[in-house]
């Protein structure tokens, strides 16, 4: 009895092993690679934009042996070896959330706004840019700091649209036929956010996560030929599975600070009320239309 257990123990299936291939400079390879044949890095930029990984049976085709050093880092069950060092990772996130407070505090010594910004579930910050070594969808990352980040444009484009709208909501209330903000609406929105021509009094920064984790979501897009004019659609059609990064467990505070006294004096309450529902309403990033992004007040 005992022996035939014993001889089931021993038939669990093993761990698949394979070789994970990186091709980096040669003064690079040297450089990042460990004591314990690990790549350790602490910026997530190179390792989406820089590293070119490839797996058993793929080849680079044109590969300049003279400059590049093929590493082959043996792994089990495709889990890529890559240590994230957390620590300066965190310690670095601090530090750049301390510099944008002090800087926002000190424009023209008005009170800046800050608004906490926690999403209600996962955020996809600019999930449309593709790897140059692969087909994977890339999240924005700052490309000096490595670590994901909410764009300055972002946060003003976002609040200058849903200030827009509610201007023009205003005015329907009186002329349902007006679509076109009057002179005076006109005259509010560029004196906050300027024009292409002259800056705007609000002053936006590109703020960096307080807290976050890193994961991937799951994009099903079923009836790919049917989409594609070639066939009708049909439940035999194979669906095709993508997945993009995320980022969830998130929270922020973006600080928006004032270039002018008057306009601080004006538009201040109106600003901390808009902020929160545009956040709330719109989101940030992409896939709002479908949850992601969207604050929780």
């Amino acid at each position: 009895m005992n022996k035939k257990n014993n001889n089931n123990h021993s038939k669990q299936p093993k761990s698949k092993e394979n070789n994970i291939e990186f091709n980096l400079p040669k003064s690079s390879a040297k450089f990042f690679l460990g004591k314990e044949n690990k790549i350790e890095l602490d910026n997530m930029y190179l390792l989406h934009h820089r590293y070119s990984m490839q797996l058993k049976n793929r080849k680079l085709k044109n590969k300049p042996d003279s400059l590049l050093k093929s590493i082959k880092i043996p792994t089990k069950d495709n889990k890529i070896p890559i240590k994230i060092n957390e620590d300066i990772v965190k310690n670095l996130n601090r530090k750049l959330n301390e510099r944008t407070e002090k800087l926002a505090k000190l424009c023209n010594f008005c009170e800046p706004i800050c608004y906490k910004y926690k999403p209600i579930d996962k955020l996809a910050i600019g999930i449309g840019e593709t790897s140059p070594y692969d087909s994977t969808l890339l999240m924005t990352l700052h490309s000096l700091y490595g670590t994901p980040y909410l764009p300055a444009s972002a946060i003003k484009g976002i609040l200058r649209s849903y200030w827009h709208n509610l201007l023009i909501q205003k005015q329907n209330l009186k002329d349902k036929n007006n679509t076109e903000l009057t002179e005076a609406n006109k005259k509010e929105l560029k004196s906050l956010f300027g024009t292409e021509e002259k800056q705007g009094g609000l002053i936006f920064f590109d703020i960096f996560p307080k807290k976050y984790e890193l994961c991937f979501d799951v994009l099903t897009p079923h009836y790919q030929k049917y989409y594609q004019n070639k066939e009708e659609p049909t439940d035999d059609q194979k669906i095709n599975i993508l997945t993009f990064p995320c980022v969830k467990d998130s929270e922020f505070e973006i600080y928006i600070a004032w270039g002018d006294i008057e306009l601080w004096k004006r538009y201040k309450e109106k600003l901390n009320e808009n902020i929160v529902n545009a956040f709330n309403e719109y989101g940030i990033g992409a896939k709002t239309a479908y949850g992601y992004g969207l604050g929780t007040g």
